[in-house]
């Protein structure tokens, strides 16, 4: 009952993928331990046999060894514990187990010692258990334990397996040759290209990983722009003083908020007067968007005509920014409050003509349409309307859909009106029936609050198809395609 309490799938992974690796860094350092301690290397090797062939055959031997350890000891977790995804933990430790255990032989080679092999793969191996997927996403040696965690980080699990592999498959290929070299002598050179390679290893394991990083930020900055530089700061705190931030630049150091070796070497949030530095000390990097759209944001309450000012300037010097569909949603909301309807008029036509496959499109439509109708150009918003019934299928924004049916329905186009309706109908009620609750002991407030903004929209929106001549009780088909 005690291990069943902090049992799960994460720990049934790690546990496979760690201790496979840790077992064949151990098994594969003496494959040719005999030799190597009874300094009868040259002896073996010169014998009428092929050496990798040998090798070879020790090494399918040691895996099945671990096989029946590893997967023994994953199928008793599994029948007598708790269920967990048992194909995956049965498969995932091996290209982990490889690629040690090859760094563990070629350590042993080159060096002729068993017990420097296990030292080398011992380092790699506690760096990973003190980071893991945080340090590496794709190097490291539990990627399926990291999947499984409550916050998985970027990156397919698969794609570091695979990685893995292939690199084990070269180092074999380069042990192949460097097994069959006669013993070097030992020097002082010799030493420090050892300790030269061995803190290339390491290096190349954290830096790759940040690199990493940052190749998966471009995404995330396209998915959820508000949030790109808090996720930026945490990719980039388990690398705590070390200067890793640096590898994209100064400009990125100050945007992900890296307060320097001598204030503690972490990343936090960015302070206000480091984000306008990367604004006019380096306004051509690719971090200028970045840094523009948090500073307006962080600029939103305390001086909205400063944050309008630089959303503005967002939209006019990037406008393939990723940043630039959401600043312009949070300029036409802060241009309404600061009364300037010219402004808000301008960022939220900008948002439709250039953005409008973006989920903030939506609302700005919405806003249009009933801005042309207050001011008596029926013309214009029966033509977005026309354009959203076009792409209702994009849109997929109830409140949108309806006040486009509206338009149309005014305008005597009352069949694809009560379409258009019909479809964001149909979409309220789902999303209402798709929000289940976690259990009542892990209830979030946000979850109160999210059930309660869509029931909201779903009453809006049965208001609005009332008025198009639809009874929102009767079923709503799909009507789009």
């Amino acid at each position: 009952m005690a291990m069943a309490s902090f049992f799960t799938p994460a720990v049934a992974a790690r546990t496979g993928e760690c201790l496979g690796a840790g077992l064949a860094a151990f098994l594969f350092a003496h494959l040719l331990g005999i030799e190597y301690r009874s300094h009868v290397e040259e002896i073996t090797f010169s014998k009428p046999l092929n050496v990798n062939s040998v090798l070879l055959l020790r090494v399918v031997v040691a895996l099945l060894f671990l096989v029946a350890i590893v997967d023994g000891m994953l199928l008793v977790c599994w029948i007598a514990i708790d269920k967990f995804p048992l194909f995956a933990s049965l498969c995932a430790w091996l290209p982990s187990a490889l690629f040690l255990g090859m760094i563990a032989l070629t350590a042993t080679t080159w060096l002729r010692n068993p017990v420097a092999g296990i030292v080398v793969a011992g380092l790699y191996l506690a760096l990973d258990l003190l980071g893991g997927m945080d340090l590496n996403p794709v190097l490291t040696l539990q990627s399926l334990a990291g999947s499984l965690g409550k916050n998985p980080p970027p990156g397919n699990w698969m794609v570091s397996k695979v990685v893995l592999l292939g690199i084990a498959g070269v180092m074999y290929r380069c042990h192949s040759r460097l097994v069959v070299r006669p013993q070097p002598q030992k020097s002082a050179a010799r030493t420090a290209t050892t300790c030269c390679l061995v803190t290339a290893v390491l290096l190349a394991y954290v830096w790759s990983g940040a690199l990493m990083k940052l190749s998966y930020g471009s995404t995330r900055e396209a998915a959820d722009p508000r949030a790109a530089q808090f996720w930026y700061s945490q990719q980039f705190r388990v690398y705590g003083s070390v200067p890793v931030v640096y590898l994209a630049g100064p400009a990125f150091a100050k945007y992900a908020g890296y307060r320097g070796v001598l204030l503690g070497g972490t990343t936090s949030f960015a302070s206000v007067d480091a984000l306008e530095e990367v604004i006019t000390q380096y306004p051509r990097t690719r971090w200028a968007d970045n840094a523009m759209f948090e500073l307006a944001v962080k600029l939103k309450r305390p001086k909205p005509a400063e944050t309008a000012r630089l959303l503005r300037t967002l939209a006019e010097k990037f406008p393939d920014s990723p940043f630039t569909p959401a600043g312009l949603s949070i300029l036409a909301e802060t241009a309404n409050g600061l009364g300037n309807l010219d402004e808000e008029r301008w960022a939220n036509e900008l948002l439709v003509d250039k953005h409008f496959s973006r989920e903030e499109a939506g609302a700005a439509a919405l806003a249009l349409i009933k801005l042309y109708k207050s001011g008596n150009e029926r013309g214009k918003a029966e033509e977005l309307a026309h354009r959203i019934a076009r792409q209702a299928a994009k849109s997929r924004e109830p409140l949108v859909l309806t006040a486009a049916a509206e338009s149309l329905s005014q305008a005597g186009e009352t069949a694809e009106a009560q379409r258009l309706a019909r479809e964001a109908l149909r979409i309220s009620k789902q999303r209402v029936e798709d929000l289940t609750f976690p259990p009542s002991d892990e209830l979030d407030i946000n979850d109160m609050r999210e059930r309660a903004r869509r029931v909201k929209a779903r009453k809006e929106v049965e208001q609005a198809v009332r008025r198009v001549g639809i009874d929102p009780s009767l079923p709503a088909s799909n009507a789009l395609p």
